[in-house]
Parts: structure tokens; sequence; C-alpha cells
């Protein structure tokens, strides 16, 4: 009875040890990192990009994200357009 009290015990200790570490096994892993809106990138080759200067100028790359990956284009970025001037609103006693 003491034997099995004990043993019931041990078991139970194990599966907490084991819950723990898998929680900070899920921590540590970079899908949780994709989860808070990153993204990895990875070369045609299929290397990790660390940094911009891993990457060609131009070319194709995957972007990993946490719901799944996509292709994307390297190139100069178009020009930005100016932002359309709003019109000014005359005042109440104009």
């Amino acid at each position: 009875m003491r034997s099995a009290l004990a043993a019931s015990q041990l078991v139970l200790a194990r599966e907490e040890r084991l819950a723990a570490l898998g929680g900070l096994l899920g921590s540590l892993s970079y899908k949780g990192v994709l989860e808070r809106g990153f993204a990895l990138v990875k070369t045609e080759a299929g290397k990790i990009a660390r940094r911009a200067g891993d990457l060609p100028v131009t070319g194709v790359v995957s972007l990993v994200f946490a719901d799944g990956e996509r292709a994307a284009h390297l190139g100069e970025a178009p020009p930005k357009r100016a932002a359309a001037k709003r019109p000014v609103q005359k005042g109440l006693f104009d």
C-alpha cells in the first residue's frame, strides 16, 4: 500500500516535470516567435537569412509565417508616392 502511494506520487511528479519541460521547449521554439508576428526568411537554397547582407539584391526568397509560407521577389522598392493633400476645411465663421 505504501509503495503504491509512493509510486503514484513519483509518477505524478514526473508528469509535472515533463509538462514543465514541454512548456519550456515550446517557449524556446522559433514557432513561438512566428506566432508573435515575426517571419523567417529563407534563401532560394533554403538557408535562413539572418541579415540583409545574406540575400542577393534581386531574386526570390521564401517568407515563413506561423500559418504558412509565401514567396517574395527581391529588388529595388518602388518610389514612395506623396500623400494626397487634403483640402483645408474653412472654419464655421469664415
